[in-house]
């Protein structure tokens, strides 16, 4: 569904059992990405169907991986608009696509749906939740 709501969740991971889904990938919906209780009832699942879960950045904690540009995308938003408020054509400004990416883990989880975060990712990872 375009816009996630409480009625949306439960039918949504019943499917996922049926589906047997092995891995939950979520995307940039704001209701969901600040709503604690959904992601409580995601986890729930994750856990009793040995599930690993990704969301954006800006769920972290909430899911065994969180993968985005987040704290690149703030940066470059803030020198794109000084350039505007400077007197910058926003028309002229230069596409810039993020080549930082934040990797979060969330090792609690992990453990919970069985999954072992390899050594390589954790390596990799900007933040690891214990």
């Amino acid at each position: 569904p375009p816009h996630l709501s409480p009625d949306h969740i439960a039918p949504l991971l019943e499917a996922g059992v049926r589906e047997r889904v092995q891995v939950l990938v979520t995307g940039p919906d704001p209701w969901l990405n600040t709503n604690k209780a959904a992601w409580r009832q995601i986890s729930d699942w994750a856990i009793t169907n040995r599930v690993v879960t990704k969301a954006p950045i800006v769920s972290r904690g909430h899911s065994v991986l969180a993968f985005g540009a987040w704290s690149e995308v703030w940066r470059v938003l803030a020198e794109q608009l000084d350039r505007v408020l400077r007197g910058a054509n926003p028309a002229e400004l230069p596409f810039i696509q993020p080549t930082h990416f934040d990797i979060v883990i969330n090792q609690r989880l992990a453990r919970a749906v069985g999954w072992p975060a390899p050594r390589s990712l954790l390596l990799q990872a900007t933040e690891v939740i214990e």
